[in-house]
């Protein structure tokens, strides 16, 4: 049985902006867009990726960073 991960079109929230992201597949199907908005109605692109590694690397950094300031919130270091 193969198992699929969809990394596009996940809703994260980056805490350090304040603002919602989202990843999708463009129009034409040839590379990924970063689309961002501080209220989940209004969204504006605000960059590009070649490849679904470099999407996934993206969304590992956002994730990482967002624990990174869960644990300085919490610890006040």
């Amino acid at each position: 049985m193969e198992t699929k991960i969809n990394v596009t079109n996940e809703l994260l929230y980056d805490h350090s902006t304040k603002m919602f992201v989202q990843v999708r597949l463009s129009q034409d199907k040839r590379y990924y867009e970063k689309w961002t908005s501080k209220d989940k109605e209004s969204w504006e692109i605000s960059g590009t990726y070649k490849s679904i590694e470099e999407v996934i690397k993206a969304k590992e950094e956002l994730i990482n960073h967002n624990y990174q300031n869960l644990f300085k919130t919490i610890t006040g270091i």
